[in-house]
């Protein structure tokens, strides 16, 4: 019987967790890092004029600066190397 009571707990705990992490990324609106260097660990050369894109915890995308069309505005990282994933 205790170890019913604590898997519907735990259940319970896991499910709000949830909700409330859902709640946090739908009210943040995307935003944009703008590094002066991406190594995405494919090309062969660091991506130049590109932004990381992240919404809520997780990256989305990587796009040229040019394209992105979010709410707010590119943060500038000058003088930065990014590596996606590592942030």
């Amino acid at each position: 019987m205790v170890t019913r009571t604590y898997m519907i707990v735990a259940l319970w705990l896991g499910s709000l967790l949830q909700i409330q992490s859902a709640a946090v990324s739908a009210s943040e609106p995307a935003i944009a890092l703008c590094p002066d260097r991406i190594i995405d660990g494919v090309s062969d050369q660091p991506l130049i004029g590109q932004a990381v894109v992240i919404d809520g915890e997780n990256i989305v995308a990587v796009v040229p600066e040019a394209k992105w069309q979010g709410g707010a505005a590119c943060q500038r990282m000058e003088g930065v190397t990014l590596l996606p994933g590592l942030i």
